[in-house]
């Protein structure tokens, strides 16, 4: 094409081409960038530039937009055409292009520099307008966002008082006009903020510098991309203990560079209040956050999901936050379960005559299968729970575990601390800050949780976190450290990574050990850190059936005993016991003739009784007669029932302590059946310390 330009003897002409262009072949789903021979030559007055283009997608999305400048010097008066010539290639055939030119008085008759001229300047957009994750991506969520404009302070061609820093977009549009001040020009950066850039989508700015009638060159131009969509939740189904979220997300596309923080999500059940994801995982590439429950949901129970919209939850890549979404409508695909058949019991124990079957069991429990060689002596209602008047304040409290001067050191999930039970009944936080969730290692006062579950203590006071799929410890030395991490993504996980690690015990040489609900695993963590596979308890519930294993505790002379839990709790499976010696025989202990479906903690005393927390129960299985006893929590003030999330042993004494996440409590339950709050109060959440 032809362009009229008018030139002046020993002046420059200054081009500025903007090519726009499709492919040839429409079929092209995902169009290539400017080819390598993307590049327009400009040809003026028998002289000739090429101008380099930078591209960016246009709209439709397989049209390309590329621009650039280049300068022809020293040209002679009057007017003459100006050509310009794209051949394309492979993909892109002859694009419509336009041209524009400055004429600038850059030299003077005869070629030499007039001192008077600005040089081009260079820009590029301010860390602080570069929002998202990243600040140096060019995507950003700011329609006036801040660009760093770089100028020359020295030599002929130095920026003056009084010139005039102007931005400009591909189509011309004038978007920003600073004047060059004392105040300005003290440093060799100005910055300047634009007036507002339009619509969504890719945007080419270039900055040129005006002095009177004079115009230096473009800057090279600065593509970025404007994205103000947040991603929205749009619906969720459940197939037991695993949860897909769908979002929609038409921008920058989503950020997965960070683990999102499970307890941002709770589902709301038919027949349980809360049931919070213990681990969540972002699949940019089916448009879904995956998360998986600790407590799978039954066939046709109804189940809702309510979302907080957090700075560390959802967003896209541009730093748009997914809005927080309130009882969201799930698609419950569980499966209904064949009904159970009885299991012969193996293992110590085994036998084959018909045991008596409870008359009366709670609720939620099932008549035990006709093969249980355990007697049920009694039921025990306990008393009424005894309201502790500490002004301590928990939020979800999880895993707990004991040390042996007696203290209590339990996991605040949705606090993401750590916290302190002292003999004398004052609470303090140990490790992490209540409201900030992350993963840092260092100190305990700059740590950070993601989602602390379970915990251990080991001889030395050394305390072991379950923190999502991560080990992490915190030593006595006062700091926090990651032992064992495991990869947000699954595809970058080896054969020695955790699946859902549910439990952890340690023993006398400071081994953690911990029962894999997921792939039904315990492994063995040395105190250097290696990780091996233990032993193999069930088949684990990766296939979302079966059994895995759930709680694990250990006696004085290392023998582990693990419970494990059924993957539904409808679908007619029955918890198991095993016993686990150090040199790693299994015996199973407790068949499914026990009658415990729900099985997740266990804990052992100094006499070798064990005690395992079944939901509204916790059970204690003597090993002297082969007894079983089952308290019955009671209800709580405020109603509902007590529940047991986790359970550590004063071995002594034979009191179990407790936590209850749905209702915010630290409890113990002594062996008369009586329970109190040690700390925490019912239905209160918050982060309160307490000193004594």
């Amino acid at each position: 094409m032809a362009t009229p330009a008018q030139g002046e003897a020993g002046k420059n002409v200054s081009f500025e081409v903007q090519a726009t262009y499709a492919p040839l072949d429409k079929q092209l789903q995902t169009p290539p960038m400017a080819p390598p021979s993307g590049n327009v030559s400009i040809r003026f007055q028998g002289k000739n530039c090429t101008a380099s283009l930078s591209t960016a997608q246009g709209t439709p999305p397989d049209q390309r937009i590329s621009s650039g400048t280049c300068v022809i010097q020293n040209v002679s008066a009057g007017q003459s055409n100006a050509t310009a010539d794209y051949q394309g290639d492979q993909n892109y055939g002859p694009g419509t292009i336009s041209l524009s030119y400055t004429v600038a008085p850059a030299t003077q008759q005869g070629g030499a520099p007039n001192p008077n001229a600005p040089a081009m300047p260079v820009i590029s957009l301010e860390p602080s307008s570069d929002t998202g994750f990243s600040n140096s991506d060019a995507k950003t969520n700011d329609d006036t966002p801040t660009l760093r404009v770089i100028l020359t302070d020295g030599g002929p061609n130095a920026h003056k008082l009084d010139d005039v820093v102007k931005i400009y977009l591909s189509n011309g549009s004038e978007v920003a006009s600073v004047p060059l001040t004392p105040s300005n020009t003290t440093s060799t950066a100005l910055l300047v903020t634009t007036s507002p850039l339009g619509a969504d989508g890719p945007k080419i700015l270039t900055a040129k510098v005006v002095r009177g009638a004079v115009m230096s060159p473009a800057s090279p131009p600065l593509s970025l991309a404007l994205d103000r969509t947040a991603p929205a939740l749009t619906s969720a189904s459940i197939n037991g203990a695993i949860v897909r979220v769908n979002y929609a997300e038409t921008g920058s596309g989503i950020d997965d560079s960070t683990t999102i923080p499970s307890a941002l999500f709770t589902l709301i059940t038919g027949v349980r209040t809360a049931n919070t994801p213990v681990r969540s995982a972002v699949n940019k590439a089916n448009n879904t956050v995956t998360l998986e429950l600790a407590t799978p949901v039954i066939t046709q129970e109804p189940v809702r999901l309510n979302y907080d919209s957090d700075p560390k939850g959802v967003r896209d890549i541009a730093g748009n936050l997914a809005t927080s979404v309130t009882t969201l409508q799930m698609t419950n695909l569980t499966p209904k379960p064949e009904d159970p058949k009885p299991q012969p019991q193996t293992g110590s124990g085994s036998g084959s005559g018909s045991g008596p079957s409870v008359t009366q069991p709670p609720p939620q429990k099932v008549a035990p299968p006709p093969n249980s060689n355990v007697i049920v002596t009694n039921i025990t209602p306990s008393q009424p729970a005894i309201i502790n008047t500490s002004a301590a304040r928990f939020n979800s409290p999880a895993g707990i575990a004991r040390d042996k001067q007696g203290n209590l050191y339990v996991t605040d999930q949705k606090n993401y601390t750590v916290r302190k039970i002292a003999v004398s009944g004052a609470v303090t936080t140990v490790a992490g800050k209540a409201g900030e969730s992350a993963h840092m290692d260092g100190p305990v006062g700059t740590s950070r949780f993601l989602a602390p579950g379970a915990i251990a203590v080991d001889q030395a006071g050394n305390l072991y976190v379950v923190d999502n799929r991560d080990l992490r410890k915190i030593g006595t030395d006062g700091n926090v450290t990651t032992m064992v991490t495991t990869p947000g993504d699954p595809a970058l996980r080896g054969p020695n990574t955790f699946g859902l690690p549910a439990g952890l015990a340690t023993d006398k040489a400071g081994n953690i050990f911990i029962a894999d609900y997921l792939v039904g695993v315990i492994w063995k963590v040395t105190p250097e850190g290696k990780v091996a596979r233990f032993v193999t308890i069930g088949q684990g519930i990766a296939n979302l059936a079966g059994a895995g294993p759930s709680g694990i505790a250990i006696d004085a002379a290392d023998n582990l005993y693990v419970s494990d839990l059924p993957y539904s709790l409808n679908a007619g499976g029955f918890s198991s016991i095993h016993k686990v010696a150090p040199d790693s025989k299994v015996t199973l202990l407790h068949g499914p003739g026990l009658g415990l479906v729900n099985a997740r903690g266990i804990g052992i005393d100094a006499k070798g009784d064990l005690f395992i927390n079944e939901n509204l129960l916790i059970v204690k299985i003597a090993v002297q007669g082969n007894t079983m006893t089952a308290y019955q929590l009671p209800s709580s003030p405020g109603g509902g029932s007590v529940s047991a999330a986790s359970v550590a042993l004063n071995p002594e004494s034979s009191a179990v302590y407790f936590t209850d996440a749905a209702k915010h409590t630290v409890n113990r339950l002594d062996p008369d059946g009586k329970i109190t709050i040690i700390a925490g109060r019912v239905g209160e959440v918050g982060a309160v310390d307490i000193e004594k």
